[in-house]
């Protein structure tokens, strides 16, 4: 019992050591927080996307339409 107890107890800090080592990210109280290394991250760049994102369907409403126009001549 006294073996099992130790165990455990030895296994949870070495758990807790080695977490606060690495620097994890958390979530507490509802928000993200960035690990203690966020700063010697190397930033990611995400390009900007269209400007309407939707130009694939847009192009298929106006070719619809032009469709539409020819068939009712």
């Amino acid at each position: 019992m006294i073996r099992t107890i130790r165990w455990s107890g030895s296994l949870l800090f070495c758990g807790m050591v080695v977490m606060g080592i690495t620097g994890c990210q958390t979530y507490e109280v509802g928000q993200v927080l960035p690990s203690p290394y966020h700063l010697m991250d190397d930033p990611q760049y995400f390009p900007k996307g269209p400007d309407f994102p939707l130009a694939n369907e847009l192009n298929s409403m106006s070719d619809a339409e032009e469709e539409h126009r020819k068939a009712q001549r």
